[in-house]
């Protein structure tokens, strides 16, 4: 009976030790990848602007927006979506943060009059809510 209690504490201790590891090591897969895009942040950083040479802007450009692909890549391996609300949509609490209000004609209240920042999500969950401005009736002269 005490070894097959020690032997059930034993497995016990080896399975919370497994959860922590992995909980501590749960981005690894995605921080490996990350890495990729941050090299190529730092060559782009290191490009030196007072060249006499013209065509360094638009390298420069290329270099972005190849780091943006490889940044693009990197979100659909690891499935994360962008929350990017339309002009004149209603306004999802669950997706969306309003940051201010704005008086509009053209907009029913409570729909987005403009996207501030891009939100995400990862599989069902919301990572960061897209931050808008919300129409709001005109008040009255």
């Amino acid at each position: 009976a005490l070894r097959a209690r020690a032997e059930v504490d034993n497995i016990r201790k080896r399975s919370q030790a497994e959860v922590a590891s992995i909980r501590r090591y749960a981005v690894e897969g995605f921080a490996r990848e990350l890495l990729g895009v941050r090299d190529s942040l730092d060559l782009a950083r290191g490009v030196d602007l007072s060249t006499a040479d013209g065509d360094v802007a638009e390298k420069v450009v290329e270099g972005l927006d190849i780091t943006l692909k490889q940044l693009d890549s990197l979100m659909e391996k690891f499935p994360i979506q962008a929350v990017e609300p339309e002009v004149g949509e209603k306004l999802d609490p669950e997706l969306h943060q309003a940051v201010s209000t704005v008086e509009s004609d053209e907009l029913e209240p409570n729909c987005i009059h403009q996207c501030i920042q891009k939100g995400y999500r990862l599989h069902d969950r919301l990572l960061r809510p897209a931050m808008v401005i919300v129409a709001k009736p005109p008040t009255a002269a």
